[in-house]
């Protein structure tokens, strides 16, 4: 179990490293390319481009990954924290490689692929799940300037670099309630079959490839969209799902519309976030194949 105040610790440490990773990050923009590693399909019907996006790797990655698994270092225990880091790198044998009740969770550059063809959409994430919350949850768009996090208290907050040296004050997130918006983004593998309910019922579905899966999740907050669905991803693809729930009338819900249960490793099985009362209708289409 984490304490509040090893929470506290491990969240000033992280948000600074979280930081200077994206430093890193920006100034390697440009300067590394794709070196690559192993991916296969995860599932049979997996598209060859979904692929070739996680099969991107650079140096950049693998640099930043260094900085933040350093600093988690020092305000965990290391022998009762699980990893699930995205790349391979000298300090993830710092942690435990059994299961724990406390995981944490990186991704040193989600959205390589966008990095690698000079984008602004790729993020620095980091989160940490005790006994199935995340309890802690800090996504860095350095490109961008924007700092989302989730705060000791559970609230979501949004700080902006200022002068490129420092933060502004981290606000609260206060989400755009809109009640005429009926779009729903997901990933690629939520069932056709949900898909054609969704739409039956009057809903616009969008898969997350015409944005990424961090803008689409993201769009919840700025009322673009009433929920993001999301099947077998994995955790550290959807930390910012973390980010929605902590907000004013935000959600993290599985298809059963309980409250959502993160995994202490790998894939989440389905998952529903978004901001106010979900809508009864959306939860009767995915209920169904919840099982």
């Amino acid at each position: 179990m984490i304490t509040r105040e090893r929470l506290s610790s491990f969240a000033d440490r992280m948000s600074l490293a979280i930081r200077q990773g994206g430093v890193v990050a920006r100034f390697l923009q440009g300067r590394v390319g794709n070196e690559g590693k192993f991916a296969e399909a995860l599932f049979p019907d997996d598209p060859e481009a979904l692929v070739a996006r996680r099969a991107a790797k650079t140096v950049a990655d693998e640099i930043v990954q260094e900085i933040l698994l350093m600093a988690a270092a020092a305000s965990l225990n290391t022998s009762e924290t699980a990893l699930d880091a995205e790349e391979d790198t000298p300090s993830t044998t710092l942690f435990s490689n059994g299961p724990m009740s406390v995981t944490l969770v990186l991704d040193p550059i989600d959205g390589t692929a966008e990095y690698l063809s000079g984008q602004d959409s790729y993020s620095v994430s980091v989160g940490l799940v005790d006994r199935g919350q995340m309890v802690s949850a800090l996504v860095y768009f350095p490109a961008r300037g924007q700092f989302y996090f989730l705060g000791t208290d559970g609230v979501a907050y949004l700080a902006r670099d200022y002068r490129s040296s420092r933060l502004d004050e981290p606000k609260q997130v206060v989400p755009m309630l809109g009640s005429d918006v009926r779009r729903v983004y997901k990933n690629g593998r939520v069932p056709e079959e949900v898909v054609r309910r969704l739409e039956d019922c009057g809903y616009e579905v969008v898969d997350d490839t015409s944005v990424n899966c961090r803008d689409a999740i993201v769009k919840c907050i700025s009322g673009e969209a009433i929920a993001y669905l999301a099947h077998t991803r994995n955790m550290r693809d959807i930390i910012l799902g973390a980010i929605v729930a902590g907000t004013p009338g935000g959600y993290a819900l599985n298809w059963e519309g309980r409250a959502l249960e993160w995994p202490a490793s790998g894939r989440v099985a389905r998952a529903v976030f978004g901001v106010g009362a979900i809508p009864e209708a959306l939860l009767e289409c995915v209920a169904r194949d919840s099982s």
